[in-house]
């Protein structure tokens, strides 16, 4: 579309962004209009799978005592739906990628102590169950071992 000066792709999108470059490529190919309700309605189901199944995550790992094979509450599904939509929200309509990577920011710094509690966990686990990595940086020794030459007149 670019290279045919159909739909200025890339001004569209320096201007106003890239969602007004999409609609403007949606509406320029034939039967625009269609396309264009075709490719909302996949967005939407896209979106409602993605939330949906995110928000069924969120409230298995969250209820405590579930059985295998049980689901968890629906209550505790539409709850964990509606976070995940409301934070959605504020991020569209806050300061976008800004919002998005202080967020990440913030909820990023603690996990660095977990990791690194994690980290030190493990290495204690590897000195219980394996020793210390001085026991095999050894070089093995070596044992001689001797033979006694085979007699071949007894054979």
């Amino acid at each position: 579309m670019e290279l045919n000066n159909i739909v200025p792709v890339l001004d569209i999108l320096n201007k106003d962004g890239a969602p007004a470059a999409i609609l403007a490529t949606l509406k320029a190919l034939p039967l625009g209009g269609v396309i264009m309700v075709i490719y909302l309605l996949v967005a939407a189901i896209f979106l409602a799978t993605t939330v949906n199944s995110g928000a069924y995550t969120l409230a298995d790992v969250a209820s405590k005592n579930l059985k295998e094979g049980e689901e968890p509450a629906r209550w505790y599904r539409v709850f964990w739906g509606i976070v995940l939509t409301s934070i959605a929200i504020v991020l569209m309509y806050g300061d976008g990628l800004a919002a998005l990577q202080t967020l990440a920011i913030i909820t990023a710094l603690p996990l660095v102590f977990i990791m690194g509690l994690m980290i030190a966990s493990f290495m204690k686990w590897l000195r219980e169950d394996y020793g210390t990595p001085a026991q095999y940086m050894e070089s093995p020794k070596e044992e001689r071992i001797e033979m006694e030459p085979i007699d071949k007149k007894a054979q």
